[in-house]
């Protein structure tokens, strides 16, 4: 099966071994939302205070890691430090799959959502659109 293209790689899902996941889903939760742009929307509406000159890990690829994470049930930040590596999440997420370079750390992932809790009034701003995400999924496959 062929998903659209992360630039200058295909995205191909087989079974042939090589790396492994069982959340190869969050590539088709990829595709929705390049179609309707939620989550370049939402990272739009979103601060970002951190100084780009010293920032390892940019926001909008922390908050569709995040999202999409919730979507997939990992709603646990412990979740992440194994899920920083998964190559479907890192695809989807915009970052090139690569083993020795994994995503955002837990204690990274920790400040975003305290910086989203001190921005919003909303603490639940995430599992929220996450919601959004889910049952937009669930009303497309009837």
């Amino acid at each position: 099966m062929f998903f659209s293209s992360t630039g200058r790689r295909e995205v191909v899902a087989d079974f042939l071994g090589g790396r492994l996941t069982s959340d190869a889903g969050v590539l088709l939760l990829r595709e929705i939302d390049q179609k309707i742009g939620l989550l370049a929307a939402i990272n739009e509406a979103i601060p970002a205070p951190r100084d780009p000159r010293v920032t390892v890990h940019r926001q909008r690829i922390m908050l569709t890691e995040r999202i999409f994470s919730l979507a997939l049930g990992y709603e646990d930040l412990n979740h992440h430090q194994t899920m920083r590596t998964d190559a479907a999440l890192q695809i989807a997420s915009g970052v090139s799959p690569v083993e020795d370079e994994p995503m955002d750390s837990p204690s990274t992932r920790c400040r975003l959502n305290l910086m989203l809790v001190t921005q919003f009034e909303h603490c639940d701003f995430i599992n929220e659109v996450a919601l959004l995400i889910s049952t937009f999924c669930d009303r497309q496959k009837s």
